[in-house]
């Protein structure tokens, strides 16, 4: 057990990324278990699956909120961990689940805080697509025989996985989910950047959210609320949860810790 497991009352969610499955985070919430001592879970976004209607963001943040209140209803207090469009996830199924919101209420547990891991990040009416047009996902394609969904090609891993070997990098691609396109057009309804506690993680040797777009989403976020937004910096690429595991969960126990 870590050091932090007197903190019974704490358990973190780790949301993953597009097209990210669950699978790929196994081994950095086993990491993260180790060092806390805490509760840590991590689901696949519904999102990543295929089905008719597909489901976007919307859904993915109703999803991850009744695992929020799940949680909140065995009195604990929950520290969202997203990564990458995970982000927005975190945000929309945050939102009237903030623990001052809850003690208002007279109700147990809620969300304590979001550590963001290289995540997108944006305002209400806003899209994914939106907030990341300034960056390039050629490596992504629509899937054959549907739509509404795409895949990712091997012209991703050096975007994505920059910090493996190639031939490890592309190993993972066909283990990828599926991603609906609705995910990316669904606008932003909460505002729960403005003023849930936070920390950003960037990460320095991501070729998928550049560094300066990274940059240039935190100062966004420091403009939007009067809470300093609290930034770690990690030299590591998009995926560190698989490049750099043992760092990734060291940034999140120090920040825990710090509560």
């Amino acid at each position: 057990m870590g050091s932090l497991s007197a903190s019974a009352d704490l358990a973190l969610l780790v949301i993953p990324g597009a097209a990210s499955p669950a699978s790929f985070y196994e081994d950095f919430v086993t990491e993260v278990r180790k060092v806390t001592g805490l509760q840590v879970d991590v689901y696949s976004n519904p999102s990543g699956a295929v089905s008719d209607p597909p489901a976007g963001l919307t859904e993915d943040g109703r999803f991850w909120a009744s695992k929020i209140e799940e949680l909140s209803s065995q009195g604990k207090e929950v520290i969202l961990v997203p990564h990458s469009y995970g982000g927005l996830v975190a945000n929309e199924a945050a939102k009237g689940l903030e623990v001052a919101v809850r003690q208002q209420q007279s109700l147990t547990g809620g969300v304590k805080r979001i550590i963001y891991v290289t995540c997108v990040v944006g305002g209400v009416g806003e899209t994914s697509s939106e907030v990341c047009s300034p960056l390039d996902f050629d490596w992504l394609l629509p899937m054959d025989g549907n739509d509404q969904f795409v895949i990712n090609t091997d012209r991703g891993a050096h975007r994505v996985y920059n910090d493996m070997p190639l031939a490890k990098a592309q190993s993972f691609i066909p283990k990828m989910s599926p991603q609906s396109v609705k995910s990316f057009n669904d606008k932003i309804v909460s505002d729960s950047y403005t003023h849930i506690p936070m920390t950003y993680v960037l990460c320095t040797r991501d070729n998928c959210l550049t560094p300066e777009w990274q940059e240039g989403r935190i100062a966004w976020l420091q403009s939007q609320r009067q809470q300093p937004v609290e930034t770690v910096r990690l030299d590591a690429d998009h995926f560190p949860q698989l490049g750099a595991t043992q760092a990734t969960a060291k940034v999140v126990a120090d920040v825990v810790a710090g509560l």
